[in-house]
């Protein structure tokens, strides 16, 4: 599961008040794997409504720019697990690239050696 705050969908409410529409998808696979990083395609013709939305999210607007730093979730049955976090989109292919969870300190910089 990912989630994030897309920029397109940031609304500014006042000079000091920002209002950050969540994205959450859920049942992404990993593409692809490296030890440094991870991949997840988007594959919109499986989209479904949610929260009562008339549109097929397939529809949605494709930018999910501003996205990076979200978190990504493993299903562990009882509990979600943290994965990995969000670092870049491709929107020509609709990819999201992740770091490992491994790769984070606990401070929340990045190890520097993979």
């Amino acid at each position: 599961m990912l989630a994030g705050f897309p920029g397109k969908y940031r609304q500014t409410l006042a000079f000091d008040e920002i209002e950050f529409s969540p994205f959450c998808a859920a049942g992404i696979k990993v593409h692809y794997a490296q030890h440094d990083y991870f991949t997840c395609q988007f594959e919109r013709e499986f989209w479904v409504k949610s929260f009562g939305a008339e549109e097929s999210a397939k529809h949605l607007e494709p930018m999910l720019g501003g996205m990076s730093g979200g978190p990504a979730f493993v299903d562990r049955g009882l509990s979600w697990e943290l994965g990995g976090i969000i670092y870049q989109h491709s929107p020509d292919f609709d990819i999201l690239r992740l770091r490992p969870v491994t790769l984070i300190n606990p401070d929340g910089t990045l190890k520097t050696q993979y």
